[in-house]
């Protein structure tokens, strides 16, 4: 469990935590990699390892939070990912570890099936009841009866959207808000960690035609700066405002990966057109995947993104070294491994912000 207080030092400080897989050429986990096996550059300089742990030998199933997305939802592919959901986890022997909330229309969080609370949380939906009627017999997995969740979740939560909250900027703020509620969360619990975030993604860099603010977001350290006003947007018109919420992904990711917490998603595509570009919705879901070692699937690739985040968990290793100073730049950072045939999927850079 990381504290506020020693999360606060530690950020302050130049090492850098890396949560990293190791896959071999077929794509399953390599358990029996060294210190030495790594090598690690930021911005092309090597970096000393500090610090090595491998998971591979841990007893305990990963923590696997699946995040269904009906916030920034496309409307025709609601229902499909719905039983996309209830297939994937269905057949499931063992569910102990799996979690599973809806991010409503109202910007709220729904769990289906709870993260055990281990700090006071804004988790639990208002209309979420706090016992759910079992059809299934207790000893049996509860993923046996995720189908029927799912109606009765829906039929809690899926409601008409109200007409302020078309606007994006609103849905923006409400998005990541309870994203830092989960990585809250999620911080304190023990093991290796991971986020399957279903959804077609919320733009980070948000225009306002009349002028904008700096959005600040509360932390167990305190308050930080989440969203920056910016005189311009890419792609918007000049002489508008906009949000730019780097901050936040840079706070965010940063505390995943103290955590041991990778951040994939399974991006919903639909007839509108989908651009990489800075700041667009594709771009947030690559950003989160590149900073936390995490990956991006495909729309529909749901149960691939569960097997994976279960499989891989074996392969994790958690690294540190000692970072250049924070100097207010975005860093590339490579990690290599010496053995030949391992494929390594690690953190891509960070945002060396000075504080």
């Amino acid at each position: 469990m990381l504290a506020g207080c020693a999360f606060a030092a530690w950020a302050q400080s130049a090492e850098r935590f890396l949560n990293v897989l190791a896959l071999d050429r077929k794509g399953a986990p390599v358990t029996d990699l060294t210190k030495a096996d790594f090598e690690i550059f930021d911005e092309a300089r090597p970096q000393p390892i500090t610090s090595f742990r491998a998971n591979g030998g841990s007893a305990s199933p990963p923590v696997i939070l699946i995040v269904f997305d009906l916030l920034n939802v496309i409307p025709s592919q609601r229902a499909f990912t719905s039983v996309s959901i209830v297939r994937a986890l269905e057949p499931l022997k063992e569910s102990d570890s799996i979690y599973l909330y809806i991010l409503t229309n109202q910007g709220s969080l729904y769990p289906v099936h709870a993260l055990p609370l281990t700090r006071p949380t804004l988790l639990r939906h208002k209309n979420a009841e706090e016992k759910v009627e079992r059809v299934a017999p207790k000893s049996a997995p509860w993923t046996r009866q995720i189908d029927p969740l799912m109606k009765q979740a829906f039929e809690k939560v899926v409601q008409l959207r109200p007409t302020e909250y078309r606007d994006v900027g609103m849905e923006a703020g409400a998005t990541f808000r309870a994203l830092a509620t989960l990585g809250a969360q999620l911080t304190g619990l023990n093991g290796d960690k991971s986020v399957v975030w279903i959804t077609r993604g919320i733009p980070n860099m948000v225009s306002y035609p009349h002028g904008c603010r700096d959005f600040e977001f509360g932390s167990e350290s305190g308050n930080y700066l989440a969203g920056k006003c910016r005189d311009s947007c890419p792609g918007s018109p000049s002489g508008r405002k906009c949000v730019d919420y780097t901050p936040f992904l840079e706070h965010f990711s940063t505390e995943l990966e103290r955590s041991g917490t990778s951040f994939s998603s399974v991006e919903e595509t639909g007839s509108e057109l989908s651009t990489e570009m800075r700041g667009s919705r594709k771009d947030t879901l690559r950003q989160l995947a590149n900073l936390t070692s995490g990956r991006k699937y495909s729309s529909g690739d749901i149960k691939r993104a569960v097997a994976d985040a279960m499989e891989g968990a074996r392969g994790r290793y958690h690294l540190t070294y000692q970072a250049p100073q924070p100097d207010g730049k975005y860093h590339s950072v490579r990690v290599v491994c010496r053995r030949k045939g391992v494929r390594i999927q690690a953190p891509q850079g960070y945002f060396a912000e000075q504080r």
